[in-house]
């Protein structure tokens, strides 16, 4: 029997090592020697070395290849970050065997389940439930913008990426309070978010440069950087998900990111970029990860009793988990080290709560497949829950990011917006009014 593997799968294979290779020489060469006294070391491990080459591989022949739902789009991300970024880290730093392969076990948790262990559904259709999504947002937007203004928030504006620290903090006491501390973020991940990415599908100039102009507001009174790149994350992936061979150019891109960020700070010594994106976007969250399992391995571990379950367990610590890392780090004891569902699932349950998040997320993603798919364009199903996946993968526990962070909302919303079995006229319809 003749064994043949497509051209874009060849291509696939080679960037995921490239990546790899790129990654292990900006660890070694500048991530540790640079921030070293953050907590990075540097204690290679051949055997670790070389099984982590073999993950690679593993992940390189099982993403997809072709793009066509939001589910592969987010296996892909999962896969690039904060997977391959915790090999390195796996590889050069901590070989600890048994929690990579879980964590590796996760990503193929997740894609079974998307693809083959639960069955396809199809939601009802709410008549006009865009119209519906639209103004639920629009509301909640007003609501928290004169939340924010009524408290005297304008004192904390501040547009320089530097000073944000010295405003957070102030500013949360202030504007996060109460019920506030999950509106601001449902209005900054989801509902602007919402209206941003529903403006750019239906082309409404007007709506697109008011949403934005809300996101620059919340990002100078919060003090929170993400809040400013979240439409930037939105745009990349229109742009990307328009593209015919979009497996192939979003590691591509990835690639090309990491060592235009190492040329810049080369030539021009400019430190920010290789700092933002390879040191915080890309090695801190793979980092944290390990920590928490080097923590809670021999801690006791926190079964939920920090969230729903916190009436029938005893939570066994004074400080939050975050807290708690920071500390064990040696980092200052008042930042918050927060990291996704591979860190913070096995600080739950150990390795089991690994692959219970896992199984969640994997139903989370089929929901989102089947909702969208052949009713939506995959950039817009993939744009409106963006920014909490996302999060979930890099910095929340999943049990935070479905309420706090807005992951179940921006679910909602999406069921909300979409528009099933609609002929063309009435798409020229839509097109036409303000929504």
């Amino acid at each position: 029997m003749k064994f043949t593997i497509k051209k874009d799968r060849l291509l696939m294979i080679l960037l995921y090592f490239l990546i790899k290779v790129s990654l292990d020489f900006m660890y070694c060469s500048y991530i540790v020697p640079l921030w070293g006294y953050m907590g990075f070391v540097l204690s290679k491990s051949f055997s670790a070395y070389v099984i982590s080459f073999i993950y690679v591989f593993l992940l390189s022949i099982s993403v997809p290849v072709k793009v066509k739902k939001t589910s592969d789009l987010f296996l892909h991300i999962l896969a690039l970050c904060p997977l391959i970024p915790m090999l390195t880290i796996y590889a050069f730093s901590f070989a600890t065997h048994e929690y990579m392969a879980v964590c590796i076990l996760s990503f193929f948790i997740i894609l079974i389940c998307v693809n083959f262990l639960f069955p396809s559904v199809s939601p009802k259709t709410l008549y006009k439930g865009y119209k519906i999504a639209f103004g639920i947002s629009i509301f909640f937007i007003f609501l928290v913008t004169l939340h924010i203004i009524s408290l005297g928030g304008l004192r904390f504006f501040n547009l320089k990426l530097s000073k944000v620290y010295e405003f957070r903090r102030a500013s949360a006491h202030v504007v996060a309070q109460g019920l506030y501390a999950y509106l601001n973020n449902w209005v900054f991940k989801v509902f602007n978010m919402f209206i941003f990415t529903w403006s750019l599908y239906k082309n409404k100039k007007l709506l697109i440069a008011i949403s934005l102009i809300l996101q620059v507001f919340f990002f100078a009174v919060s003090a929170h950087k993400s809040v400013l790149f979240f439409p930037l994350v939105i745009v990349l992936i229109k742009y990307i998900s328009q593209k015919k061979r979009l497996s192939l150019l979003l590691p591509t891109l990835y690639l090309l990111g990491s060592w235009f960020s190492l040329t810049i700070y080369s030539f021009f010594n400019n430190i920010w970029p290789l700092s933002l994106y390879v040191r915080r976007l890309l090695f801190v969250p793979a980092f944290l990860n390990f920590k928490y399992f080097a923590f809670f391995q021999n801690n006791p571990m926190v079964y939920f009793s920090n969230s729903f379950l916190k009436k029938f367990i005893n939570y066994p610590y004074d400080i939050a988990p975050p807290l708690l890392v920071s500390t064990f780090i040696g980092q200052n004891p008042q930042a918050w080290a927060n990291t996704g569902f591979l860190g913070t699932g096995y600080a739950h349950m150990g390795y089991w709560g690994i692959v219970f998040y896992a199984f969640l997320l994997g139903l989370v993603l089929k929901f989102t497949d089947d909702t969208t798919y052949n009713k939506l364009p995959l950039w817009v199903g993939s744009s409106l829950i963006a920014v909490p996946i996302i999060t979930v993968f890099m910095s929340s526990d999943l049990t935070t990011g479905l309420l706090t962070h807005g992951l179940a909302l921006a679910v909602f919303l999406l069921w909300l917006a979409k528009t099933a079995n609609l002929n063309r006229a009435k798409e020229k319809i839509f097109d036409n009014q303000i929504f």
